[in-house]
């Protein structure tokens, strides 16, 4: 049997790999394209990373393998979703049975990680930057040489910041690599995903740059940034080509989650209904005073805000996820609803 090679790129989007494929910047995914079978998959519903991978790994879809989003609401708490609320065996458990092996690196959703013939680093939502695998402490002999490893960027994106958050994302798609790498040539499988997650950040933070039609856009800051999305699918496509070099008997699959788009306005449903009459508060003291600070701007949204304007946005990515998740609670939320 060839081994199966599947590189996931989080985010990334046929409406900008053809272009720059064409124009010679991915030269081994334009070889990938020429030599293969390509096109647009249709995503889950709804299109987000949390549940996308985890309906790959399982051939089921959100309402069966139990994933929508990246937290689950308990009353007026949040909880970040794990692997362990996935309905569904994943892809390589069912290989690890038939006796082939797996190596799996950096998939979201897979924390905590499952046994498996071979070994797991879990990805996106691990709580400790892939220090928990199967088997256990798999990449400590590699972190005297090859560094800590890392699953998400050290330096938040806000606008002025754009140097650091791109030489960061650089380095987390360096770091990944080199596990990545690494791990194909000392623990060869038959059955190998590698995910890279610096796709969808670079295009969350970086997008309005490449876009003239964007609200955001700005001439200036294009003429320094323009090119920097491009520029880290350029780092990627390398990194696909050093990776396809180890494995060239490999059936070699390259695929996302989701496409990937200007994001020109949100609209938060839930305030739209408060606002119509359509949506009930219940008329405690306590909640009344919630209320009235949400609606003159003491949000989540509006405290993040604060926080990027004093520079501890870096700060606050290094608490807890589940303690952010707590001071979030403290705000009007769904507990204050009277769903009657």
């Amino acid at each position: 049997m060839n081994r199966l090679l599947v590189i996931g790129l989080d985010g990334a989007t046929l409406d900008l790999v053809h272009p720059w494929a064409a124009q010679g910047y991915l030269p081994h995914l334009a070889k990938l394209i020429a030599e293969g079978t390509y096109g647009p998959l249709e995503s889950t519903l709804p299109p987000v990373t949390s549940p996308a991978w985890p309906s790959f790994v399982t051939g089921k879809n959100p309402g069966r393998h139990g994933v929508f989003d990246f937290i689950r609401p308990h009353g007026g708490h949040f909880d970040m979703v794990n692997a362990s609320q996935i309905d569904g065996r994943m892809i390589w458990e069912y290989l690890s049975d038939a006796g082939l092996t797996c190596g799996v690196l950096n998939v979201p959703i897979t924390y905590p990680p499952r046994k498996v013939n071979g070994y797991l680093v879990p990805g996106l939502l691990s709580p400790d930057q892939g220090k928990t695998t199967y088997p256990q402490d798999f990449l400590l002999p590699y972190e005297a040489e090859l560094g800590p490893y890392r699953l998400t960027p050290r330096v938040s994106y806000k606008a002025g910041n754009e140097d650091a958050f791109i030489a960061d994302i650089a380095d987390l798609i360096e770091t990944q690599a080199r596990y990545a790498l690494r791990l194909m040539r000392d623990h060869p499988t038959d059955f190998t995903m590698v995910h890279f997650l610096a796709t969808d950040i670079s295009q969350h933070a970086l997008w309005k740059h490449q876009d003239p039609t964007h609200p955001a856009y700005d001439p200036a800051l294009a003429a320094r940034y323009g090119n920097a999305i491009r520029d880290i699918y350029a780092r990627l496509d390398a990194v696909i080509g050093q990776m396809l070099a180890l494995v060239p008997d490999a059936t070699v699959m390259v695929m996302s989650d989701h496409g990937f788009g200007p994001l020109h306005r949100i609209v938060n449903l839930n305030m739209l209904f408060l606002d119509a009459g359509l949506l009930a508060l219940k008329q405690t003291p306590w909640v009344r005073v919630r209320a009235w600070a949400f609606k003159h701007g003491f949000t989540p949204a509006a405290v993040w805000k604060v926080i990027e304007r004093v520079g501890l946005q870096n700060m606050v990515w290094r608490v807890s996820k589940k303690a952010r998740n707590e001071v979030v609670g403290k705000f009007l939320g769904f507990e204050d609803v009277d769903w009657s």
